[in-house]
């Protein structure tokens, strides 16, 4: 730990204020084996610091020497088989890696499925177990978010990037991108969508949860398969060319899906470029 130059408060050693040295060797053994991921720590007593210190940071490039977005393709996204993933990168190139991760519906099913299972896939252990458990379960209150609202999935609780909902819990991107897992259904829903509203989990708990456990006829399975087809075609297409900075966009008008115009206009600008 490296210590902080500027004093706000006079230092002292522990022994000089009746601490004994050892106990706090002791926090710090006991916060390692937990495996709380420290950043700093202070203890002040009577005024005056006795313990002060600041963990190095450190990231997966550090730890691994290679990008996120490459260590992820080894470890979890080429084993679980998805081919193709895109981050928003800053201009240095680096990805930002707390958010503008782009997967497929599919995929984004399928990393839900992972969780749903402990982190297991195709018989391998390739999230752990534990970090799972610890990641997708309450760390944070989040009753505040309520403040005269209805969105009561996103006042239940907060992990480690997840959000409790009133069933399982659930991953939310920008907007309407979601990945619900519902453990005690053995159930995945993955919806992208132009808003992020409540209305997504009310139906959800509302129409498919009573469905659980009682199937249909294979008619009515087939009727199913038969609704809502629906093609989509990119709002705007950018063809970047690297060589002469130019680029080039093509545009395709569709109908006003939502009452949110705002979404509506940004959302094109959105759309991935591709490099010539």
């Amino acid at each position: 730990m490296t210590s902080y130059e500027r004093t706000l408060l006079p230092r002292s050693a522990p022994a000089a204020l009746g601490v004994s040295s050892r106990a706090i060797t002791m926090l710090l053994d006991r916060l390692e084996e937990e495996s709380v991921e420290c950043h700093s720590i202070m203890v002040v007593r009577r005024g005056h610091v006795i313990a002060e210190g600041w963990w190095a940071p450190y990231s997966a490039e550090r730890v691994t020497g290679r990008g996120l977005p490459e260590y992820l393709d080894e470890r979890l996204f080429t084993p679980m088989g998805v081919d193709h993933a895109e981050w928003d990168r800053a201009a240095s190139g680096a990805a930002f890696g707390f958010h503008g991760l782009h997967l497929t519906t599919e995929a984004v099913a399928a990393f839900g499925e992972l969780l749903r299972c402990g982190g297991m896939w195709g018989g391998q252990q390739l999230v752990p177990r534990a970090w799972v458990e610890l990641a997708t379960r309450r760390h944070i209150d989040c009753e505040w978010i309520l403040d005269g609202t209805d969105q009561t999935d996103f006042a239940r609780g907060y992990g480690y990037q997840f959000w409790m909902s009133r069933n399982g819990f659930h991953g939310h991107g920008s907007f309407g991108q979601r990945c619900v897992v519902v453990p005690s259904l053995d159930l995945v829903l993955a919806v992208t969508a132009q808003g992020d509203s409540q209305e997504v989990f009310d139906a959800l708990w509302e129409c498919l949860l009573p469905g659980m456990d009682r199937a249909d006829s294979a008619e009515d399975d087939e009727i199913l398969a038969d609704l809502y087809v629906i093609a989509t075609p990119h709002r705007v297409r950018l063809l970047v060319d690297a060589d002469t900075g130019t680029a080039t966009a093509r545009w395709s008008a569709v109908p006003l899906t939502g009452l949110r115009l705002e979404l509506h206009v940004r959302v094109p600008l959105m759309t991935r470029s591709d490099v010539a």
